[in-house]
């Protein structure tokens, strides 16, 4: 038989192996426990919210715009600069419209005081060195004779017509529409935080903060006139706006000749994609997938001509046969 001490001593040696299961149990309940997604705070709730979660890819387009980025650098040309100044008083008065359309009131000060703020950062870029003479006396104005390139003459200066359309998309609203209009041309805002938030030095400075600061306020003062409608109800007005604003961007990109590829843009887009990640990793799928195509595209054509050459082959040893 056994004795006392024995006893206590086997049942130990018994449970040692079971508690240590439990142990192991509770830890791997843990670790799972910690894994679960946290969908209640992730999962998008408002229409805002569900509006830039669904079209998070086209703001990360236009935050990584060659534009902004020049802007944000300093590198955006004078000239380019002193339109999108000329161009923005426009915007402003069409958004502070669609807003007072859907029962908000909005960037007032602003569009009162936007010719005033724009020689400010005229004079400030100015200042800084930036101007649109070329330096070559060869280089003639056909307007004014300037050692400026035509499209940046300042007599020549008019509101370009990406700028109207822009205007025209947020007038052609009502209501939750309008609100919602307001609200994609206020991204424009969140893009220009973005930048300043990334640490570039910039003559232009002014400019970013500026609409970093209002449209900031003026998408804040219309989000509960548009959380107020459905998301699929206002989608469509927030892509058409997202999209003309986004145009606008892209046109003056344009009329500048601005480059879309260089080591100093990747370098700044890679500072961006640290602070809001996405892009970089949607440009590489892209590239990816026209590779692969591309490669794809260029088998099948050399298998054809495989073929062709076969043909042409069979065809002129069959005529040689017949001719012998």
């Amino acid at each position: 038989p056994c004795t006392v001490p024995d006893q206590k001593q086997h049942k130990a040696s018994y449970m040692q192996p079971k508690q240590a299961w439990h142990r192991a149990l509770h830890r791997v309940a843990l670790t799972l426990l910690c894994m679960q997604p946290a969908a209640p705070f992730s999962t998008p709730t408002t229409t805002t919210e569900q509006l830039r979660a669904a079209h998070r890819s086209e703001r990360l387009n236009l935050l990584n715009h060659p534009l902004q980025i020049q802007l944000a650098t300093g590198a955006l040309p004078y000239g380019s600069f002193v339109r999108l100044c000329h161009d923005r008083s426009t915007i402003l008065e069409a958004v502070r419209s669609a807003a007072a359309a859907a029962g908000a009131d909005v960037l007032s000060a602003e569009v009162s005081e936007a010719e005033a703020t724009a020689k400010a950062w005229l004079d400030a870029a100015e200042a800084a060195g930036k101007t649109i003479s070329t330096g070559d006396p060869s280089i003639k104005c056909y307007a004014c004779g300037g050692d400026h390139l035509n499209v940046d003459c300042p007599e020549d200066l008019a509101v370009t017509g990406p700028a109207r359309a822009v205007a025209a998309v947020l007038r052609s609203y009502s209501g939750a529409e309008a609100a919602t209009g307001v609200l994609a041309v206020c991204e424009y805002g969140w893009a220009c935080d973005t930048l300043l938030k990334a640490g570039f030095e910039t003559p232009y400075t002014g400019w970013l903060t500026a609409h970093a600061e209002s449209l900031a306020k003026a998408s804040a003062a219309v989000a509960p006139l548009v959380d107020a409608a459905d998301r699929d109800a206002v989608d469509a007005s927030y892509v058409a706006a997202l999209s003309a604003l986004f145009n606008f961007v892209d046109s003056e990109a344009s009329t500048a000749g601005l480059k879309g590829a260089g080591e100093a843009l990747e370098a700044a887009r890679r500072k961006l994609d640290a602070l809001e990640p996405g892009f970089l990793e949607a440009q590489d799928r892209n590239a990816n997938f026209v590779s692969a195509t591309l490669k794809a595209q260029a088998a099948k054509s050399s298998a054809g001509a495989k073929k062709m050459d076969a043909a042409a082959a069979y065809l002129a040893a069959k005529k040689a046969k017949a001719g012998g």
